[in-house]
C-alpha cells in the first residue's frame, strides 16, 4: 500500500522533452530564474523540489537553458529545464 512508504523515493524515467512545472522568479533587470520544480513519476505522485543553485544559463534561439542544482533524499543531482519562449511552457532537457 502505498500510503504506508511516505518517505521513498520518486523513479522517474522522464525522457527529453517530458513538460514539467516550474515556480520561477524574476529579478529587476527581468531575468527568469526556476526556484521549484514538480514531476510526476511513474507512479502518477507528484514530488517537489527546490533549485538549489543554477549553475549556467544558455541562450538558444526562443529557448532558454538552465542547468540547475538541487538535493532531493539526501543527494546532490543536477536537472537541466528548457524554458520554450513562444509556448510558455518548461521542459526536462
Amino acid at each position: 500500500m502505498p500510503f504506508l512508504k511516505p518517505d521513498h523515493s520518486p523513479i522517474i524515467k522522464h525522457p527529453q522533452g517530458h513538460p514539467v512545472a516550474v515556480i520561477a522568479a524574476f529579478n529587476t533587470v527581468g531575468d527568469l530564474i526556476p526556484r521549484y520544480f514538480s514531476v510526476e513519476d511513474d507512479n502518477c505522485e507528484i514530488f517537489k523540489f527546490k533549485v538549489d543553485a543554477v549553475k549556467s544559463i544558455k541562450d538558444q534561439h526562443m529557448v532558454k537553458i538552465f542547468y540547475c542544482r538541487y538535493d532531493a533524499y539526501g543527494y546532490r543531482n543536477d536537472i537541466t529545464l528548457c524554458f520554450d519562449v513562444i509556448h510558455h511552457l518548461w521542459v526536462i532537457g
